[in-house]
């Protein structure tokens, strides 16, 4: 849908808003009508007046329904063109096929009232059917809409609320309208249901400040939706429920630069593995819609969670605690068996370290806490038993939370006989409160209380002063990992911001696939490494070359035909004679024919032979996100190991360092047995070069280096294998 902005219908109509209040009219509307206002529960039209009424709303609400006087203390009107007040917003509670009628009074309205300037359309029927009749009802409600320059929200979708304004146009069914600092887009009404359900569900409902179902995205989607939040003041952090979106680097891009000032956790699902059937090299094989998104997610900056549960603390996290400064994590507790859970679980995580108190801490803690506490076994670990006061908890709070090697502080109890939940949270909002003023800024505190309902009114009493508390260790520390996970995403999202943006592309053409030497060519425009190599015609010309290139060498045999030369039998290795040159020729040729009868082979390839790492450099260009590099465990076993990590191309040499961190196999590039470091730098470089010929050349759709030889610190690196896959004219 065209932007209301760039074509107005005339001076009379809709003027042009900002980024910051284009979307005003959902949320702080002059006027709201509710067609198909209803006073049977079980009707959409009734529940939104019910959610109306139940949130506040400040301004004036029009129920339309020809059969009722008054719904909700509001007066009814037979239809839109009745309604006498300023218009901005109206909210569509009827079936789809009775739509087009109303939207007849729209039309009249925009034409003699200059108003309606949003709809929100919730019925289903539409495209997401997959039927033509749905196809053709949507594609008409999206031609209505860009001519008369109305917004929309939907269809098939359940509203927004806005708990700073009062506004509530969802059927939903209990929301706490806590005001907060969390804003949710949600590309399924029944998942938004949940969330907002679950935050109402809680001790004390979890505060939110703005909530949008985008529904099939008619009009309002993902990138305009971000854009004003990312805008708006009450936002602090922003989440993000993704099934998919059809222009994913604009997603990504805007994304990013919210992310610069508002965290953006992002609940990506769709995650099972399909298969490319139409990709030739190991890098095709190992890619897919997940991989990709993963790999951009990080790029640009985005925090990316996995489950509800973690969505649900992280978002909690962003919007309640102070930014931590810096990762060490000292677990209290008087549970023996929990707290050995809970440091498995904060040693899972590689952004947390144990902290390290100072001997005076230690002895402090020793002498106000029952005898038999195992302090500090091990490091950053406290076990003060279940003999432990609500008293002594305090104490030993705010003597962790003043101890300089204390970055923050994660507490685990249950409640007994003896300790009650609301004694223990009277006593720790006390102690810190009184950490925080004598050594500011505060730090974060996460308290886990388990038990369910037993600790439900401690929990409260903390959330009430601003404290987020937990269900389980482990939540807490994914939380509080996904803090310092964020400094580290917002640098790489700024530097990813610098770069160029190639346009995404797709696949038109007859694919072709091309030799190694016709490989080797192509990517020699970015200097990247290549282990000696001569092409040649015949054995003759292969043992001169074998001479001139130093022995030992490879012998390949070149065809268009064969992509993966090695199952084919066609590469023999370490060739230490030149005299044994002819010999090997005719084996690769008699078993490379033998693997596939009326092979074209067109010569050999003779190259020095390599030694080091293997790793795999390669790329692709997808339809969606264009072209996208990628490096992992290399050699016959890329496929199967799968250890990859893929960035958006092109990348520079520090994002080509982190992706090579991400990997299970980096840890090789330390040293073997002793063995000397490889050159790490030498890999990230070549990763950063083979990005660049990526995004510069339109028709690449695959490029397969494998393996590299990665050698010593200061060796540099090598490829000694190349694939790719150009598209070529019909």
């Amino acid at each position: 849908m065209a932007d209301p902005d760039e074509s107005p219908v005339g001076p009379s109509m809709t003027p042009p808003r900002s980024e910051a209040t284009a979307l005003d009219p959902f949320f702080i509307p002059r006027g709201c009508a509710v067609v198909g206002a209803s006073r049977d529960p079980a009707k959409p039209g009734h529940q939104v007046l019910r959610n109306l009424r139940a949130v506040g709303h400040l301004g004036p609400v029009y129920p339309v329904n020809p059969r009722e006087r008054a719904l909700e203390g509001w007066a009814c009107y037979p239809d839109l063109v009745s309604i006498p007040g300023p218009l901005d917003l109206v909210v569509l509670c009827l079936p789809a096929t009775t739509i087009p009628s109303v939207l007849e009074d729209v039309r009249c309205r925009r034409r003699d009232r200059q108003d309606v300037r949003a709809i929100i359309t919730t019925a289903g029927g539409y495209a997401e059917t997959g039927t033509p009749e749905g196809r053709t009802r949507q594609a008409e409600l999206e031609a209505f809409c860009r001519q008369q320059q109305v917004l929309h929200l939907g269809p098939n979708c359940i509203g927004v609320i806005d708990t700073h304004n009062r506004m509530d146009t969802t059927f939903l069914l209990g929301t706490a309208h806590q005001p907060g600092g969390i804003s949710f887009l949600s590309q399924s009404g029944a998942f938004g249901a949940w969330i907002l359900q679950s935050w109402s569900s809680r001790p004390r409902p979890t505060g939110f400040n703005r909530f949008v179902s985008l529904g099939n995205m008619v009009g309002v989607d993902l990138v305009q939706a971000m854009t004003y939040l990312g805008q708006d003041e009450h936002t602090r952090v922003i989440g993000m429920y993704l099934e998919g979106y059809p222009d994913p680097r604009k997603l990504l891009l805007t994304a990013a630069r919210v992310a610069q000032t508002k965290p953006v956790v992002v609940l990506k699902v769709g995650v099972t593995p399909a298969g490319r059937q139409a990709a030739c090299s190991h890098t095709g094989a190992l890619a897919g819609e997940d991989a990709l998104y993963d790999g951009a997610f990080r790029q640009y900056g985005l925090t990316r969670v996995k489950t509800v549960e973690e969505l649900l603390d992280t978002l909690q996290a962003f919007d309640t605690l102070p930014s931590p400064s810096g990762n060490r994590v000292f677990l209290m507790t008087h549970a023996g068996g929990p707290g050995v859970y809970a440091t498995d679980a904060l040693a899972a995580l590689p952004e947390i370290e144990p902290a390290r108190v100072t001997g005076a801490t230690r002895q402090a803690l020793v002498d106000i806490l029952p005898p038999f506490s195992a302090v500090c076994r091990p490091e950053g670990h406290l076990d003060m038993t279940a003999s432990g006061t609500a008293m002594q908890h305090a104490m030993a709070l705010e003597l962790l939370l003043g101890d300089a090697g204390v970055d923050a502080v994660i507490l685990l109890d249950l409640p007994t006989l003896f300790l009650s939940a609301e004694a223990l949270a009277d006593h720790l909002l006390e102690a810190y409160g009184r950490a925080s003023s004598r050594q500011p800024p505060p730090k974060p505190f996460l308290p886990c209380l388990m038990a369910g309902k037993w600790v439900a009114e401690g929990r409260r009493r903390l959330e009430e002063a601003g404290i987020p508390t937990f269900e389980t260790p482990d939540r807490a520390a994914r939380a509080f990992a996904n803090l310092l996970r964020h400094r580290t995403l917002r640098q790489a999202g700024r530097r990813a911001l610098t770069l160029p943006f190639p346009a995404a592309g797709g696949e038109a053409g007859r694919r072709q696939t091309l030799t190694e030497p016709e490989v080797y060519r192509m990517i020699a425009a970015e200097a990247i490494p290549i282990a000696p190599w001569r092409a040649t015609g015949n054995p003759a010309e292969a043992s001169v070359a074998a001479t001139e290139l130093g022995l030992p060498v490879a012998l390949k045999l070149v065809s268009p035909d064969l992509p993966h030369k090695s199952e084919a039998g066609a590469v023999i290795l370490n060739l230490a004679q030149a005299d044994d040159i002819p010999a090997a020729w005719e084996r690769a040729v008699t078993a490379a024919r033998a693997y596939r009868p009326g092979l074209r082979i067109s010569g050999g390839l003779v190259q020095r032979m390599a030694r080091g790492q293997e790793f795999i450099v390669g790329g692709l260009r997808d339809p969606q996100f264009g072209p996208v590099i990628m490096v992992g465990a290399g050699g016959l076993l890329a496929e199967y190991v799968r250890d990859a990590a893929w960035r958006l191309a092109p990348v520079d040499e520090d994002m080509a360092m982190a992706m090579i961190g991400e990997l299970k196999a980096a840890p090789l590039l330390e040293g073997v047995r002793g063995g000397p470091p490889a050159d790490r730098a030498a890999l990230a470089r070549l990763v950063a070069a083979v990005s660049r010929r990526l995004a510069s050349i339109p028709d690449l759709v695959e490029l397969d280096l494998n393996p590299v030889m990665v050698g010593p610190a200061g060796a540099g690196c090598q490829v000694v294998d190349a694939l790719a896959v150009r598209l070529s004219p019909e």
